[in-house]
């Protein structure tokens, strides 16, 4: 008698199937376009490298500005200012890792024995927390601890990065689902090895700390323990016109995170391969019903949690008579057509560098590797002075297309992609389809909620929805003496308002996506 069980699912071997015509076009396609990246990349970045040595002025640009040789890294590295923000990054970054790694495993082996719906739903409220605007997620917490905890330096020293962890843990459980439903066996490490990867990727790039988060949370009481060196590049760049000096800074920003990548980087591509190793299921029998249902329980639920702390203090919601509505409609239908207008060219990128990810040569893929960690090491900075002066002296500057040409690429987005593609059993035309149509809808969403292009290049906050609500966020302050009543109205009504299309944008997502490809909420989990 055979000993089968006949009701296994479907198994791949982790090695899969010999490589077909189809896919090592797929891969010599994606090498092609992974090396213009990282050509590109280098380019931009070289910009940045050249405008350190100068003494960059405005009225001269690149070409006519003074060299000055490495007077601006002489001056940083002479600086205590800048050692002491070097150590806040540092800082921040070990505490938001270690944090990040006790939440994440603890969920991940709470959501390990948890029914299948409710696993599917503990993940879907991870992920819309992710995908919750930075500028609201911070105006929340400001409600619900009350403004004292946020003016004490001491306290956002571990405050900031609590918050932050909480934010984007919803990421390494989406990593924990993902390798526990694609796998024929259980691993009872594999939260750990979730949550580690994910901590590990965080400190790898550790020049950089999560800027919308610290811009968003600090304020001038607590900004000495909260700066950053994201933060201090906009302070110095923007703010005191000391262009050269703040593009010094992040050439050695990156520098900083390139010796922790290359400490790194070995440890997270065995981490990689010790969490997604095994065989891999093929997904049968995908209920429809039963994932929407799941879906509007847990939008509820999160609906519930979010509004549950205005209902205590009684709010009403009334529009306010001083200021009435807000029209949002027309922002939020605009800014999400510019989003969907940069998420396409990211998304499109994506999928054609992914691809030699899937080689089943070791070689090809540990190159992509080199190369996308080094395209993620020129780009991930969240502002960059060369970049912004040349979209000013290309008249871009005030106008959406700013928005659109800062967005059209995401390193996030490429690796999120390479991550499902490496997950899948099987390539197909309807696989690749389903997983770009789900990048889409999830980097719209991104887009959509990223505080940083519409904070840099406008200044028409009725063009960015997020911006208008800080707007008004900060008028309310203003004319109310004690702000409760105020903030309870737009802080509550509007920013739940507001924070709804990205939202909704995730939850068709999460009902048509396989279950491994709800991995793609990887594009949400690079600091910015």
């Amino acid at each position: 008698m055979s000993s089968e069980n006949q009701y296994a699912k479907p198994v791949v071997p982790a090695d899969g199937n010999s490589e077909t015509a189809g896919s090592k076009v797929y891969t010599l396609v994606s090498l092609i376009a992974m090396g213009i990246g990282l050509l590109m990349a280098m380019v931009v970045f070289g910009k940045e490298i050249v405008m350190s040595i100068q003494d960059y002025k405005p009225f001269s640009g690149f070409v006519n500005s003074s060299w000055v040789g490495l007077r601006h890294f002489q001056a940083l590295m002479e600086s205590s200012e800048f050692m002491k923000i070097v150590g806040n990054t540092v800082a921040f970054n070990l505490k938001f890792a270690g944090l990040v790694f006790v939440f994440a495993a603890i969920a991940g082996y709470v959501l390990l024995v948890l029914p299948s719906k409710l696993r599917q739903g503990a993940v879907m409220l991870g992920a819309l927390i992710v995908l919750l605007p930075v500028s609201i997620y911070s105006q929340w917490w400001m409600y619900v601890l009350g403004s004292e905890p946020f003016l004490q330096e001491s306290v956002m020293s571990f405050l900031h990065p609590l918050l932050s962890a909480l934010k984007y843990m919803g990421v390494p459980i989406a990593i924990i689902y993902a390798a526990s439903e694609s796998r024929s066996d259980r691993d009872a490490w594999l939260p750990l090895k979730g949550a580690g990867l994910f901590a590990l990727s965080s400190l790898a790039f550790i020049g950089n700390g999560l800027f919308s988060m610290t811009y968003l949370l600090s304020n001038p009481i607590t900004i000495p323990s909260l700066d950053v060196l994201d933060t201090y590049i906009l302070k110095s760049g923007m703010m005191q016109a000391n262009f050269s000096y703040s593009a010094a800074i992040n050439v050695l920003q990156m520098l900083l995170s390139a010796v922790s990548l290359l400490l790194l980087f070995i440890p997270l591509r065995l981490l990689y391969k010790a969490t997604f190793c095994g065989e891999r299921e093929l997904e049968t029998n995908v209920s429809y019903m039963g994932r929407a249902i799941t879906a509007v329980v847990v939008f509820a639920l999160f609906t519930i949690i979010y509004f549950l702390p205005y209902w205590v203090e009684g709010g009403s919601f009334e529009p306010l008579p001083e200021q009435g509505w807000p029209s949002f409609g027309t922002s939020i239908l605009l800014y999400m057509l510019i989003s969907l207008a940069g998420a396409v060219p990211a998304v499109v990128i994506a999928m054609a560098m992914a691809g030699a990810f899937r080689s089943k040569q070791k070689i090809i893929v540990f190159s992509a590797s080199i190369a996308l960690s080094m395209i993620t090491l020129l780009t991930i900075q969240p502002f960059k002075i060369s970049s912004y002066m040349t979209i000013r002296e290309m008249g871009m500057l005030n106008t959406l297309f700013a928005v659109i040409t800062v967005t059209s690429f995401s390193a996030a987005a490429v690796w999120a992609v390479a991550a499902v593609l490496r997950l899948e059993a099987k390539l197909s035309l309807v696989m690749l389809l389903s997983a770009a149509c789900g990048m889409l809808l999830l980097q719209t969403a991104l887009n959509y909620g990223n505080f940083v292009p519409s904070y840099l290049y406008i200044t028409d906050a009725h063009q960015s929805p997020v911006m208008m609500f800080m707007q008004i966020i900060r008028s309310a302050e203003i004319l109310s003496q004690s702000g409760e009543a105020v903030m309870r109205t737009i802080g509550g009504l509007y920013g739940y308002w507001v924070a709804l299309p990205p939202l909704l944008l995730y939850v068709i997502a999460h009902m048509f996506l396989p279950k491994r490809q709800l991995l793609l909420i990887l594009s949400g989990g690079l600091k910015k």
